[in-house]
C-alpha cells in the first residue's frame, strides 16, 4: 500500500478509476443479456452484445492509434472521462420508473 501512496496523484487516480471501471464492467456486463432479453428479445440481445464486444475491440485499436497521434496521457484522460460519462448515462437510464434500455446500451 505504501508503494501505491508514493505514486504521483495522477497515477493513483487513474488506477482507482480503472479498478472501479473493471469492477463495474465485470459485475454488470454478464447480466446485460438477461436485461436486454426482457426488453428486446433474444435476437436483438445477441446482436447488441456482439456489437458491444466488437466496438470495444475496434475502440482499443483506434485508441492505440490516437495515443500515437495525440499522446498517451491525453488519450487516457479522454477515455477515462468518456467511460465515467458512459456509466452515468447507464445509471440515469435505469432510474426507477424510467428505464430506457436503448440509453443503457448507449452508455455501455
Amino acid at each position: 500500500m505504501q508503494e501505491f501512496l508514493n505514486l504521483p496523484k495522477q497515477i493513483q487516480l487513474r488506477q482507482l478509476v480503472r479498478f472501479v471501471t473493471i469492477t463495474l464492467g465485470s459485475s454488470i456486463f454478464p447480466f446485460m443479456a438477461m436485461y436486454y432479453t426482457t426488453y428486446f428479445g433474444t435476437f436483438w440481445t445477441g446482436l447488441l452484445m456482439m456489437i458491444t464486444s466488437l466496438m470495444g475491440f475496434v475502440g482499443t485499436l483506434y485508441g492505440g492509434h490516437l495515443s500515437d497521434a495525440l499522446g498517451r496521457k491525453k488519450v487516457i484522460m479522454i477515455g477515462s472521462v468518456g467511460t465515467t460519462l458512459g456509466w452515468f448515462l447507464t445509471i440515469l437510464a435505469n432510474l426507477p420508473n424510467a428505464a430506457i434500455p436503448w440509453l443503457t446500451f448507449a452508455g455501455i
